[in-house]
């Protein structure tokens, strides 16, 4: 008797709220909003079985749809403003709303576009003649700063979601960025004499990249960290197999430079495949 008389409450409470909060989202107020779909969302969980309730839940997730609607403007634009206080509260109510994911979108969205311009200075840097093994140290240098200080801006205004957003944005970047990284190995390294010392030289710098940036990633899962740094590295990692023969083709131009006496040119191949063999990087292939 008691639980039906509670159910009964319950229901009516859901009902007015029902039939005023077209009035309430009308008001603008963003604080009331939330904690009439607050409300609701309790009252339903209780009510769910009253037959006249059935479809309740999806009538609640279209006024949680036309929430976040209001809130993804001013969350947008407090993200780019980098107004922290402002995008804590936001936040929070997309969090209320189950919508994290809106919030990771959102900050990516701010956060990439410098970084793209970072990256596509390269082909300004390239009209002065700077290679990409040359320019890319530079690249990453700016990336480290950058990451550093979204490192401390999540963690002081985000710090539930930090380091996640961090780790999504910069592997939103390198998925954005890894035709053309690829594409840039390959018109860098080409397959003279200088290929291998350029693949040696862009992985080194790639090296170097992946040390500074772990501590910006303190407490990330060693899983989500190990696929983002395969993904930065994705493109050095697929030069690979050509490190033995680029390395057997650049022993066979040194030795060749020696001067030889009752050598021949397949003795010199010979040689040069042997030495490959034995190299760090052979090994890895």
């Amino acid at each position: 008797m008691e639980a039906a008389a509670s159910t009964l409450k319950e229901a009516t409470e859901l009902s007015d709220l029902f039939n005023r909060i077209h009035t309430i989202f009308a008001s603008g107020d963003l604080n009331r909003i939330s904690e009439t779909l607050a409300s609701m969302r309790r009252s339903i969980s209780l009510v769910q079985d009253v037959p006249e309730f059935r479809d309740s839940q999806a009538r609640l997730q279209g006024l949680e749809d036309r929430f976040q609607g209001m809130i993804e403007p001013q969350l947008a634009s407090a993200i780019s403003q980098r107004q922290g206080e402002l995008v804590q509260q936001l936040a929070a109510r997309m969090t209320d709303l189950g919508r994290q994911a809106a919030v990771e979108r959102l900050y990516i969205s701010a956060r990439i576009p410098p970084l793209q311009v970072a990256w596509d200075g390269y082909e300004r840097a390239a009209g002065a003649e700077v290679t990409f093994p040359a320019w890319l140290p530079s690249f990453y240098d700016k990336l480290l700063a950058v990451a550093e200080g979204e490192a401390r801006w999540c963690a002081a205004t985000l710090p539930r979601l930090h380091p996640h957003l961090l780790l999504r944005l910069l592997a939103g970047l390198f998925a954005r960025i890894d035709k053309s990284f690829r594409s840039r190995i390959s018109s860098s390294s080409g397959s003279g004499r200088q290929a291998l010392p350029m693949l040696m030289q862009l992985q080194e710098a790639a090296t170097s990249f992946a040390a500074g940036l772990q501590p910006c990633l303190a407490g990330a899962p060693t899983s989500q960290l190990q696929e983002l740094l395969l993904a930065a590295d994705g493109p050095l990692r697929a030069q690979m197999p050509r490190y033995g023969e680029m390395e057997r083709q650049q022993l066979l131009s040194d030795l060749r430079s020696i001067p030889q006496q009752d050598s021949s040119s397949d003795d010199l191949e010979a040689l040069a495949a042997g030495l490959a063999d034995t190299s760090p990087c052979s090994r890895m292939c």
